[in-house]
């Protein structure tokens, strides 16, 4: 999708399209599109008073719109993303706009499972796309800092070494090689054309940076492919649960081996991450204040369901940041540490399936620790020892985290 550049900057004819969609407004009719184009053009932290105003009083007259439920509902939850600066509820959920990323009616596994790596597949083929049009020239959005032509090659070799992996519905695969940067992105535009019914629009409204760095593109896109993978993965871990505790131990074990593996296929977006320029992650990262990852609800809830964290953990700002979540670890929530205790000590099975699960869980807690210290040495190279954008400590405190453990044992733990 092509922009011209008369689009930039200029807000006159969103605030027409917005006048005369509220003479009759339809939410299925909203001028979503020319709003994303907007905020793109300057920045959701630079928006002008009067495109605020007229969304604000779009908002209030939200009784007045017609159309079903569901497109009337999505209408609030984008308005509400778009205006969280003006409101002052701006924080990672909706600078990452999860809300609107994912699909309004989540199924169940196996299903959710496939939706989730195909979101995750078509988030970095959109990113990618994004990254060969700027370098090709026919992309004018984000246009500041442009990264060298050198940097584009490395993050389409590391995105779409993530996206191949999870893209398992596409019927346009990416080849690993192709002899052009003209030809990959005529191939990601190909693939993106045939994205999954609803995906189109969640791409679009779901790219909203606070500024016009090249660079911040490619930060949300990650962003919102590790929340996809723990909102999957905290699945993943409540459903190993519940057939620990149905004593199905094989059916748990392929679970486990399923976080072990999908955490594995998500540990090279760090160094795709890593490819970003230093000085454009400080130039944005300076309106993105107020929202940091230790709000992640989808980490703290995998985090959560594996083992209960030690008293120190959950009263501190990683648990108090997402008071939800908290509140279910102070009720005792079911881990699998707790649940596969359980089944072993009710004798019905052997020692041999005690290791197994033993293994398991090791497996995924090496796996988690690798994450932890690519992030905590990405973090260093990226911002030093300046404080995180969530009002925490940075660095120091992903450095403090380091040694903690998803499986603690319940006699571990004490209140």
């Amino acid at each position: 999708m092509h922009f011209d550049e008369g689009e930039l900057g200029l807000p006159g004819l969103l605030l027409m399209e917005l006048d005369s969609w509220r003479k009759s407004p339809v939410a299925e009719e909203f001028p979503s599109s020319r709003v994303v184009r907007y905020i793109r053009s300057v920045g959701k932290h630079f928006l002008a008073t009067p495109v605020v105003e007229e969304l604000v009083r779009v908002r209030a007259g939200q009784s007045d719109i017609v159309g079903d439920d569901a497109s009337r509902e999505h209408l609030r939850r984008f308005l509400s993303v778009v205006l969280d600066k003006h409101d002052g509820t701006y924080d990672y959920t909706t600078y990452t706009a999860l809300d609107l990323l994912r699909p309004q009616n989540a199924e169940p596994l196996p299903d959710f499972e496939d939706e989730v790596a195909t979101r995750i597949a078509f988030l970095l083929y959109d990113a990618l796309a994004f990254e060969c049009g700027a370098a090709l020239g026919y992309r004018s959005q984000l246009p500041c800092m442009r990264p060298s032509r050198d940097a584009v090659e490395k993050r389409l070799r590391h995105g779409l070494r993530v996206a191949t992996e999870m893209d398992r519905l596409s019927a346009k695969p990416i080849t690993p090689r192709v002899s052009s940067l003209q030809e990959r992105y005529d191939q990601l535009v190909d693939v993106l054309e045939g994205a999954p019914p609803g995906m189109a629009p969640r791409l679009e409204q779901t790219l909203l940076p606070v500024y016009i760095i090249h660079d911040e593109y490619l930060f949300i896109r990650v962003l919102q492919s590790f929340e996809s993978i723990f909102e999957h993965l905290a699945r993943l871990a409540s459903e190993a649960i519940l057939r620990l505790e149905a004593r199905d131990a094989e059916e748990s074990l392929l679970l486990l081996s399923s976080i072990a593996r999908v955490l594995s296929h998500g540990l090279p977006l760090f160094s795709l991450l890593a490819t970003m320029q230093r000085e454009s992650f400080e130039f944005f990262r300076k309106f993105t204040e107020g929202a940091s990852a230790i709000q992640s609800v989808n980490y703290k809830t995998f985090e959560a369901l594996c083992g209960t964290p030690p008293p120190a953990r959950v009263e501190s700002p990683a648990f108090q940041s997402v008071p939800e979540v908290r509140g279910r670890v102070l009720q005792s929530m079911t881990t699998v540490r707790g649940a596969a205790d359980a089944l072993i000590a009710s004798g019905a099975h052997d020692a041999e399936v005690e290791a197994r699960l033993a293994r398991a869980m090791a497996q995924i807690e090496a796996v988690h620790q690798r994450w932890k210290r690519t992030h905590y040495r990405l973090a260093v190279r990226m911002i030093g020892s300046v404080s995180g954008t969530g009002y925490t400590e940075g660095t120091p405190y992903l450095r403090s985290v380091i040694d903690n453990r998803l499986f603690r044992r319940a006699e571990e733990t004490t209140y």
